[in-house]
């Protein structure tokens, strides 16, 4: 749980659970609570953050705006691994925010650790910090695309050299169903995003929030853009393997092909020899299979070379 206090023009500083009460919000200060919901819970917060965490249980389908703030759920990535997403909770008043969920969703040790000494964070409003938070996870989404990407890569270079295996396909799979996730993620964050842009949204809210507010707009647009290049990364490798197999498939028919005509010439001169008729060469025993033998073995081994030829040359 991170419980923290930023002062402008004083001292930033980590708060203790008993400290959260004592704090004042004023024009250069911003309070920001960070953590589960089981542990938030059990805070005695200043007043409006109190009203806030009360409606915490209600989770709204989209933003829900309060006299004193402002409340919504949005599903966010883990930092790495399978993409399944999390819900993050924001509760959003004028200097102070709320963000509760799993640790997956509340992870932002990397954004908190950036800070070293003194900042001038508290000169910014929840509104602004909310924003933050956002475009971290946007980040989030860049991580699982550079991951993928990375993957892609070396499943082409494998494809490409014949190398393709048995995995191949259930690596291309387990992507395709990856990039799946984000997509549906960033579909239900859309509406989200979308109201937090609509010119009734908080017709009190400052110029600078709401230009905060457009340019969250402007990345999540590109973070669409991004996924729908994925998607179509990740499909044009799914055809190349299909490619690529045809391809192998047809050069395996035609080394098949070349072996199955020198097989047949053999069958064909073992079943001349077998019919029932009689040649004086019949009667020279060993002298005269010894012979036949041989070049029935020499043209099957002709006739593979020919066919490994075929298969190794296309």
């Amino acid at each position: 749980m991170d419980l923290l206090y930023y002062d402008a023009n004083g001292h930033d500083r980590r708060l203790e659970p008993d400290e959260v009460n004592c704090v004042a919000l004023t024009e250069s200060s911003l309070l920001w609570l960070n953590g589960e919901a089981e542990g938030l819970a059990g805070l005695d917060p200043p007043h409006p953050l109190r009203n806030a965490l009360a409606c915490a249980a209600r989770v709204p389908d989209n933003v829900r705006v309060y006299q004193e703030f402002y409340h919504l759920a949005i599903p966010v990535l883990p930092p790495s691994g399978e993409a399944i997403s999390a819900q993050l909770v924001l509760l959003v008043g004028d200097h102070w925010l709320v963000s509760m969920g799993p640790p997956d969703a509340t992870d932002f040790a990397d954004l908190i650790s950036r800070d070293v000494g003194e900042t001038m964070k508290g000169n910014l409003s929840g509104t602004t910090l909310a924003a933050a938070l956002l475009a971290e996870h946007f980040g989030r989404f860049h991580q699982h695309i550079s991951a993928i990407d990375a993957e892609i890569d070396k499943v082409e270079q494998r494809t490409l050299t014949g190398k393709e295996g048995r995995s191949t396909l259930s690596v291309l799979t387990v992507l395709r169903r990856r990039t799946a996730r984000m997509r549906g993620v960033l579909s239900d964050l859309r509406p989200i995003v979308t109201s937090l842009i609509r010119p009734d949204f908080l017709p009190e809210m400052t110029a600078e929030d709401r230009e905060h507010l457009r340019h969250l707009e402007a990345s999540f647009e590109k973070l669409s853009d991004e996924i729908v290049r994925l998607r179509e990364t990740v499909v044009g490798s799914f055809e190349l393997y299909a490619t690529q197999i045809a391809q192998n498939t047809n050069r395996l028919l035609k080394a098949l092909t070349i072996l199955t005509l020198g097989i047949g010439l053999i069958g064909a001169g073992a079943g001349i020899m077998g019919m029932n008729f009689k040649l004086d060469w019949f009667d020279h025993g060993v002298s005269a299979f010894v012979p036949v033998v041989v070049t029935m073995a020499a043209l099957f081994l002709v006739t593979v070379i020919l066919a490994l030829d075929a298969y190794r040359r296309d």
